[in-house]
Parts: C-alpha cells; sequence; structure tokens
C-alpha cells in the first residue's frame, strides 16, 4: 500500500546521507510499480527543485518522465 511505500521512503531518508538519492530511487520505483502516476510526478517536481544541479537527478528524473508520458500514451489508467 502507499501508506508502507511512503513509512519506508521516510525511514530510508532518514538514515540515509543527505545527498543519497536511493531512497527517492526506491520511492520512484515503488509508486510505478503501484502505478501512482500522480505521486510520482509530485515527487519528480520535488526533486527538480531540491536537486537542480543535481546530474544524478535530473538523470532519474528525465527516466522517470519518459516512463510516466509512455505510460499515458499507451492508454493505460493509473
Amino acid at each position: 500500500s502507499i501508506e508502507r511505500i511512503e513509512e519506508s521512503y521516510r525511514r530510508m531518508r532518514k538514515e540515509s546521507e543527505q545527498g543519497d538519492l536511493n531512497p527517492e530511487l526506491f520511492l520512484l520505483s515503488a509508486l510505478f510499480e503501484i502505478r501512482e502516476i500522480a505521486r510520482i510526478e509530485q515527487v519528480l517536481a520535488d526533486l527538480r527543485e531540491s536537486h537542480p544541479a543535481d546530474q544524478e537527478a535530473r538523470v532519474m528524473i528525465a527516466l522517470y518522465q519518459k516512463a510516466v508520458r509512455n505510460f499515458k500514451e499507451g492508454g493505460a489508467k493509473p
């Protein structure tokens, strides 16, 4: 469930170093698996704002934007 995913994310974020993006990668992948597209878009916007100069974050954002676009264009409902 989304609550469990969010709790796991918060725990990972708390235990990770500041620049570590693994918690966000976990969150995005888990949300994509359960098709929470609106929440994914929110996480991507947050990442864009909080890590504007981080190349790793830019790559992650681009990949997930493409995945979301492909999902939407495929006609599937989130």
